[in-house]
């Protein structure tokens, strides 16, 4: 069966051979017909009241062609005057603008990251020094222990405690205290009672040595003196080692090699003497 175009420009389209029935078919479009379908261009349409027999050709493509433009027009409508050019300038506008809303959200994640990131950094590097802070004030301390030892012990001996400075240093010890200086320089060791620094008769701060030579002169602690009476200030001799001191049967007193002498060890050292376990 042969197929009839449903639009022609004219009946010259059709065969000179065709029969009249087929050139009768097509009648002219009216207005309203050539401005919505042919831009107003006139032409001849397919009265499909006279087709009788003959097929017609599919106008499927023509429908859905006709159907897209028709909504294109009514979404340009919704825009205004707008022309294509300037909606695809909007739209490859609006791609841009979307395409930096992404990379803004992106960068803003990243920064919110690095935020989390820095805080933590801060924290742990606080943490750290916290630690090495408190390592370094424990190695102060034990420096500023050390120092006070050393001028207690070396106080000992010039006040005639040669022997036995060791162990007096617990009854000095806790009467001393570091002083750190202000000004960077070194500090220096000094002499305290109930918290408050000690002076001496000239009213200025007591020294380690003149604190030792005060324990030299105290009667309680004459038997841990030097024997020859040599040395420092309290040597007045009959010590520990004296060889005139006899040592009764019961044996001397025993006290633990690390033990520090308390007052009430010195009567017995006195009368029975020492030994260190």
């Amino acid at each position: 069966m042969a197929r009839l175009k449903p639009i022609i420009s004219s009946l010259d389209e059709i065969p000179e051979d065709a029969t009249v029935s087929v050139r009768d078919v097509y009648v002219e479009a009216t207005q309203d017909e050539i401005d919505e379908f042919n831009d107003g261009k006139p032409f001849l349409r397919l009265d499909t009241a006279r087709v009788g027999g003959w097929g017609v050709a599919n106008t499927a493509k023509l429908t859905r062609a006709l159907e897209s433009t028709r909504k294109a027009e009514r979404t340009l409508a919704r825009y205004g005057d707008i022309t294509p050019d300037e909606a695809k300038a909007a739209l490859e506008e609006a791609e841009d603008l979307r395409e930096s809303l992404t990379s803004a959200r992106k960068g803003s994640k990243a920064a919110g990251e690095w935020e989390t990131q820095k805080k933590e950094l801060v924290e742990a590097h606080r943490v750290a020094l916290e630690g090495r802070d408190g390592e370094n004030a424990k190695l102060l301390r034990d420096l500023h222990i050390r120092v006070v030892r050393e001028d207690a012990l070396a106080a000992l001996k010039d006040a005639g405690f040669s022997e036995h400075a060791d162990l007096m240093l617990a009854n000095i010890e806790p009467s001393l205290n570091y002083l750190p200086s202000d000004n960077g320089s070194p500090g220096r060791t000094q002499v305290v009672r109930d918290g408050t620094e000690r002076l001496n008769s000239s009213a200025q701060p007591m020294t380690a040595a003149e604190l030792a030579a005060e324990l030299a002169g105290d009667s309680r602690f004459k038997i841990l003196l030097d024997p020859d009476g040599a040395s420092g200030a309290g040597g007045v001799g009959g010590g520990l080692g004296g060889a005139e001191r006899s040592k009764p049967a019961s044996g001397p007193h025993h006290l633990a090699s690390d033990e520090p002498i308390t007052v009430d060890d010195l009567d017995k050292i006195a009368e029975h003497g020492l030994a260190r376990d």
